[in-house]
């Protein structure tokens, strides 16, 4: 039986972004539920440089801006003047790699999995850190909701799932409540 990894509750864009060095190694593959434009899915793939990133949302209108968010990105290169000379600079993405954008429904595990779990394609481990951004698990009455939601991804996507990073009020008041204390023993 696959043993559950840890779920980080955030609250708001900016605690969502910090985690990422927190909870992502390089090698890692990452699937960004909810990804809007793509703008965190960008930073996911800069520091998982070695690795396999998703970006998936359920309005087309998203995911065509994430590509071209992510193409814009990708083909900047930051200018300074040095001696009255511009100098053109390393482009921040260009270690990145690029990122697979898919409409999909968030809520739509069994089909996530089907995409992007350890069975979803030959020579593909699975996800290893999940992000997950979906107005649904936003507000503080979530809880219950969140709950069920996060079980059905451990499952889904064993064995390789390690974190799953939520940015709801829902996923930080629980977090807040609960802290690990170790296995229990027998008396």
């Amino acid at each position: 039986m696959h043993k559950p990894g840890r779920v980080v509750g955030t609250f708001g864009v900016s605690q969502y972004r910090d985690v990422i060095p927190f909870v992502c190694l390089p090698n890692d593959n990452v699937l960004e539920i909810g990804c809007q434009h793509g703008m965190t899915t960008l930073l996911i793939a800069k520091h998982c440089t070695r690795g396999q990133i998703f970006g998936v949302d359920i309005g087309k209108p998203s995911i065509e801006r994430a590509v071209d968010v992510q193409n814009e990105r990708r083909s900047k290169k930051p200018t300074k003047v040095v001696d009255g000379v511009t100098v053109e600079g390393p482009n921040e993405f260009e270690n990145a790699p690029v990122i697979e954008y898919s409409v999909a429904d968030g809520f739509d595990i069994e089909f996530l999995a089907s995409k992007f779990g350890p069975k979803a394609r030959e020579g593909f481990p699975g996800v290893h850190v999940i992000f997950v951004d979906l107005g649904g698990l936003s507000s503080r009455h979530a809880v219950l909701d969140l709950v069920a939601y996060t079980e059905r991804l451990w499952y889904s996507f064993a064995p390789t799932l390690r974190t799953i990073v939520v940015k709801s009020m829902a996923g930080l008041h629980l977090a807040s409540k609960y802290r690990y204390v170790g296995a229990p023993t027998k008396a």
